[in-house]
C-alpha cells in the first residue's frame, strides 16, 4: 500500500514545526571555522545575482599641499576594481520509502524515524559545505571558493582579477619545508612561533591584520609543546565556543579536523566571510510523493560561497610539519 495522506501529514507536519527549526544555525555551529565565522558575525545573507564587492588596490596620486590660486588636478585615478563571485549550491535529498514507513508501526516511530532521516541529511549538509570551505577551486569547480583558492598567488579569483597580472590580488603562499624536528628546536628561524610569527607578518597589510589562524591538532600540539605558557594561553572567547585553541600574541590558532594536514592558515575576519543566499540559507522544500514511486522526497538546499574582500591580509604555509 502506498503511503496514506494521514501518515503523509503527520511527517509533513512535524517537519515544519518541530523538525526543520534550528537547521540553519545549528549546520555553521559544526567546525571550528565557521563555528568562529559565526561568533565573529561573518555568516552574511545577501541577495542579487552575483556576489559582488568593491576592491580598493592603489592610492589616489592626485591631491597635496597647494599654493594660493592654483588650479587643482581632477582627472581621475584608478584606484577601483570590481570583483565577483558565483554563487555555489549545495543539494541533500531525503527519501522515506513506503516499506520503511509501513515497519515504523506507530505514529512516535514513525516520526522518530524521519528525525533520523533528516539528521543524517542535515550531518551531510554539514560534511559539504565544510569541506567547501577549504576547497582550491580547481579541482571541483562547482564547490565553494575556498580557503586554498584564496591563499594562493598567480590565480585568478574573484571573476577576471589574475593576480599574475594584478599581484596586489595575491596572498602570501610559504611553501618551505619546515619539519617536526625544525619546528620543535629551541632556536633558529624554523622554530615554530618563529615560522608562525613570519607567516603573521606576511598577512599584515596596512590596516588589516590577521586575527586568527586556521591549523590542525599536530600544529596545535607542537606549538604548546615548544612555546613557553605565557604565549601560548587559551583564548577564553574561543574556548567558550567549545573550540580547541591556544594563543598567539593574543591571536587564536585554531584547529579545524577539515584543514588540510600540514596546512596552517592566517586570516582576518573584517574581510573574510561566508555569504548566503536570503532565500537559501539551508532550506528544505518539504515533502512530496512521485507518482511512479512509493516514497516521500524531499531535498535540503544551500546556496552561498566563501568571500575574502582582501586577500592579501591572508598567508598560507603549506608544509609545516610534514616529516
Amino acid at each position: 500500500m502506498a503511503i496514506s495522506n494521514t501518515v503523509f501529514n503527520q511527517i509533513q507536519t512535524a517537519t515544519d514545526n518541530a523538525f526543520i527549526p534550528g537547521v540553519n544555525d545549528s549546520i555553521f555551529d559544526t567546525t571550528s571555522a565557521l563555528k568562529y565565522l559565526k561568533s565573529k558575525d561573518k555568516i552574511k545573507v545577501e541577495g542579487g545575482d552575483r556576489i559582488t564587492w568593491a576592491v580598493e588596490y592603489a592610492r589616489n596620486a592626485k591631491g597635496g599641499a597647494y599654493a594660493k590660486g592654483e588650479i587643482f588636478d581632477t582627472t581621475d585615478t584608478e584606484i577601483l576594481a570590481m570583483a565577483e563571485l558565483s554563487w555555489k549550491y549545495h543539494e541533500v535529498p531525503v527519501t522515506l520509502f513506503g516499506p520503511e514507513l509501513a515497519r515504523n508501526k506507530s505514529k512516535h516511530a514513525r516520526l522518530d524515524f524521519t528525525r533520523t532521516k533528516l539528521n543524517n541529511a542535515r550531518k551531510s549538509m554539514e560534511y559539504n559545505i565544510t569541506t567547501g570551505v577549504f576547497n582550491d577551486g580547481t579541482t571541483d569547480t562547482d564547490n565553494i571558493n575556498g580557503l586554498q583558492q584564496i591563499c594562493n598567488v598567480d590565480r585568478e579569483y574573484g571573476g577576471s582579477i589574475d593576480s599574475t597580472v594584478y599581484t596586489w590580488w595575491d596572498s602570501y603562499r610559504d611553501t618551505s619545508s619546515h619539519s617536526i624536528a625544525e619546528l620543535m628546536s629551541s632556536a633558529g628561524v624554523e622554530r615554530i612561533d618563529y615560522v608562525l610569527m613570519a607567516n603573521y607578518n606576511k598577512a599584515t597589510y596596512g590596516e588589516y591584520k590577521p586575527d586568527f589562524a586556521l591549523s590542525t591538532s599536530q600544529i596545535l600540539e607542537i606549538y604548546a609543546g615548544r612555546v613557553t605558557s605565557q604565549f601560548r594561553l587559551v583564548n577564553k572567547n574561543v574556548a567558550d565556543l567549545g573550540i580547541n585553541s591556544l594563543s598567539f600574541y593574543g591571536k587564536p590558532i585554531i584547529e579545524d579536523s577539515q584543514c588540510t594536514a600540514n596546512y596552517t592558515y592566517w586570516l582576518n575576519t573584517k574581510t573574510l566571510s561566508l555569504v548566503t543566499d536570503n532565500k537559501r540559507a539551508i532550506t528544505f522544500d518539504g515533502w512530496l510523493k512521485p507518482t511512479n514511486q512509493d516514497a516521500m522526497i524531499g531535498h535540503f538546499y544551500w546556496m552561498g560561497n566563501l568571500v575574502c574582500k582582501v586577500p592579501r591580509s591572508t598567508s598560507l604555509a603549506t608544509s609545516m610539519g610534514a616529516s
